[in-house]
């Protein structure tokens, strides 16, 4: 979807000793935009077959503009402006130069119920924002595109393989895989319940669970505190 999307991703394997299953994830951040303006280097490459010096230095040149034309996005807090920079700080502390430009730079405000166009001189110390562009040779992104958005938090979520136990008319009973431990998982309305078959997913009513289905589940705790399950994908049945 349009935005920062944060997709996580959880794999279980088997342990080393071969007597359990451990799990492992990894998060990474995902910009997408539609109106984003992408754009092409045309190829200049030598033949396969060459090394001349010249062949050389015009294949690093062509390596160099390729890795240039990869579009990138800066996301941070803003931390200084000047009539051509923003400079902001990343969730890691790192310091990033962020080129803009009245004519070229669109900037939106998405922080409101409503996505507005504003000028970059409405860009303020403080904001949070993220910048789409292309990273030229001294690390400036020369921005296209800058969203003003709330700032980013990681999504807490927990996600569990497990081996159902015993089914109640809301409520699974289940064996996490990880450990053996005994856990429930009672869905709400908004959880999504879905089978796994051959890649593809396909919803099902909570009532097809059975006792012995391997299942994965998903949950997520809110700021108060409050877990509640995301979805349940029935692995076997």
């Amino acid at each position: 979807m349009a935005g920062v999307n944060q997709i996580k991703v959880t794999a279980f394997f088997p342990t080393a000793a071969g007597t359990g299953v451990a799990s492992g994830s990894s998060q990474v951040l995902v910009v997408y935009s539609s109106s984003f303006q992408t754009k092409t280097v045309p190829s200049s490459s030598p033949s396969a077959n060459a090394s001349g010096p010249a062949d050389i230095k015009q294949k690093v040149a062509q390596d160099v503009a390729n890795a240039m034309s990869q579009p990138k996005a800066y996301i941070g807090t803003v931390t200084d402006i000047t009539d051509s920079t923003i400079q902001i700080k990343t969730a890691s502390s790192d310091i990033n130069q962020i080129s803009v430009s009245p004519d070229s730079t669109t900037v939106v405000n998405t922080t409101g119920t409503i996505s507005k166009t504003v000028k970059t001189t409405d860009i303020a110390i403080g904001d949070f924002v993220v910048a789409l562009g292309y990273i030229n040779g001294n690390s400036v992104l020369t921005a296209q595109r800058i969203l003003i958005t709330n700032a980013i938090t990681a999504p807490n979520l927990t996600v569990n393989e497990a081996k159902v136990s015993s089914v109640t008319k809301k409520i699974l009973t289940v064996n996490k895989a990880t450990d053996n431990s005994q856990d429930t998982v009672q869905p709400d309305k908004n959880t999504d319940i879905e089978t796994l078959t051959g890649g593809s997913q396909t919803p099902v009513k909570f009532s097809s669970f059975t006792a012995g289905n391997e299942i994965i589940y998903v949950e997520t705790t809110d700021a108060k505190g409050l877990t509640s399950v995301r979805s349940i994908f029935q692995l076997s049945s």
